[in-house]
């Protein structure tokens, strides 16, 4: 009760926030893909067909209207919250429920819960730590036939987080860590867990080829040596917004690691000396319980550390929700700590002062995810050198009518980056509307020009409505007859049909 009561408190102002970057255009094309699509076919940007599923499902029930995918993801949250307790409860770790309220309002979290389609995080985390719990409650003893059942469901409960994310295939390793630190590693446990990994690599070699062939769009290049420099600023980055959540943004600014500067392998070496020192103090309890935590902690940012890509790296190599799993590991030692201050006023006053102040700082995080205007404002300050957040917020205020700010964010995305198509498709747009037709004339043809596709038809359709308007019908059929071109090369047969209808009734055929 605690744990949905905080929950709901601190995600309250977030939970009738709208769509932002393309959540409906992602919504919608799981709501309107078939089964067929969702599960064998590379129609949909990312192979997670579970959560397409439900998304599916959902856009059936909920349509554009947000609140029901929020309190879904409140849901899910709330159920991965407490499965946390309960796991660190069984392996008798200090301090289980104190890490619960802790994760519950870690501001960190923030992303993936206020977030629509981080759905693929609520839900893996969820199946994540219903198969943990199963895995774990096995380990704890009982009859044959509920030992079998339990590990059964551990199995399914981890297909089906791997059909949510594939991000969870950190579990096998995580299992494995785990139980070496209550006991040692049996042959019977190898055995066990052997199941975990083929479906692990399984799961992974699909993924693999599913990005191979559905992104043609490379995500950054980088060398080998880039990589690993990344990876280890990245580990400590997350610990210091895990341990300090300040300062957080929705897009962080993208790293420039440069080989030749030898100042990024500093956190390498800092991670391989904490591991070291770790290790060999690992006989004591305390450091034991530390050495476990912080290989928890390692091993699930693997998926994220950049030494392969994900799709928003793009964008930038860390974001709050790439530690969704990581955080656990920091915030139950955090909560252990807690848990052995002796004075029994003293620890729940320490408590109280934690999670209030977590509490608030997640809820004026929230805040931001009330609508998309708000959102990318507060991102822009953060970081002013995103063409793609500026070019967001001149979307988002041109929707709104708000056509002056949206010229100057319009502006600052194309001197960011003059390759936007997107942005000069939306200029010419918003100046269209500013009755400055020669200013939008320009901005279209631009859009035409660059070798990106996604602009294309609807520019060459409001060049053909410009021209037409002026009386130039010659030049007004070629632009039409261009962006039929484009509409049959993707199989738009909807927007051929229509562009048809616009010809017949205008007099262009």
């Amino acid at each position: 009760m605690l744990l949905a009561v905080l929950i709901l408190a601190v995600y309250w102002p977030a939970l009738r926030g709208g769509f932002i970057l393309d959540d409906e255009d992602l919504l919608q094309r799981s709501g309107q893909a078939t089964w067929q699509q969702i599960w064998f076919s590379t129609a949909l940007p990312d192979y997670w067909p579970l959560t397409e599923s439900m998304l599916h499902i959902e856009w059936g029930m909920w349509g554009s209207q947000t609140l029901g995918y929020h309190v879904v993801n409140l849901l899910l949250h709330l159920g991965a919250s407490v499965m946390v307790w309960r796991i660190l409860k069984l392996l008798a770790m200090p301090g289980a429920f104190v890490t619960a309220l802790l994760f519950a309002v870690h501001p960190v979290n923030v992303e993936s819960v206020a977030w629509i389609v981080q759905r693929k995080n609520t839900l893996s985390m969820f199946w994540f730590l219903a198969s943990a719990w199963c895995y774990v409650r096995m380990e704890t003893g009982g009859t044959i036939p509920r030992t079998r059942r339990l590990y059964w469901l551990a199995l399914t409960c981890f297909v089906l987080a791997l059909l949510s994310k594939i991000a969870v295939v950190v579990l096998p390793p995580l299992l494995v860590l785990l139980i070496w630190w209550k006991r040692p590693l049996t042959k019977r446990d190898i055995f066990r867990i052997a199941p975990f990994f083929g479906l692990a690599g399984i799961l992974s070699l699909v993924n693999l080829w599913f990005m191979a062939h559905a992104n043609a769009e490379g995500i950054r290049a980088a060398t080998l040596t880039q990589r690993v420099f990344g990876a280890g600023a990245v580990t400590w980055f997350y610990l210091w917004k895990a341990v300090l959540p300040l300062d957080l943004a929705f897009i962080y600014p993208k790293w420039k690691i440069t080989s030749g500067n030898w100042l990024w392998a500093v956190p390498v070496l800092a991670t391989l000396a904490t591991t070291v020192v770790l290790w060999f103090t690992r006989k004591a309890t305390v450091s034991r319980a530390v050495l476990v935590g912080w290989l928890f902690f390692c091993i699930a940012l693997l998926p994220v550390m950049g030494l392969s890509d994900t799709g928003f790296m793009k964008f930038s190599l860390v974001a709050d929700h790439y530690q969704h799993i990581a955080i656990i590991a920091v915030l139950a030692l955090a909560g252990a700590a807690v848990s052995q201050i002796s004075k029994h006023k003293v620890r729940i006053g320490i408590l109280t002062v934690i999670v209030g102040a977590l509490s608030l700082k997640a809820a004026q995080q929230a805040s931001i995810y009330r609508d998309a205007v708000t959102l990318y404002r507060a991102a822009v300050d953060k970081n002013p050198t995103s063409w793609i957040l500026h070019g967001n917020l001149a979307d988002e205020l041109l929707a709104a009518g708000q056509i002056e700010p949206a010229l100057a964010e319009f502006r600052e995305t194309l001197r960011l980056n003059p390759q936007s198509d997107d942005a000069h498709y939306f200029f010419g747009e918003a100046l269209l509307k500013m009755g400055a037709i020669d200013d939008a004339v320009v901005q279209l043809n631009e859009t035409i020009k660059l070798p990106e596709e996604h602009y294309h038809l609807k520019a060459y359709h409001g060049l053909a409505q410009i021209y037409l308007s002026r009386g130039d019908k010659q030049q007004a059929l070629a632009m039409e007859r261009n962006a039929q071109d484009i509409a049959r090369k993707h199989g738009l047969d909807q927007i051929m049909a229509q562009s048809e209808a616009w010809m017949q009734s205008v007099g262009l055929k």
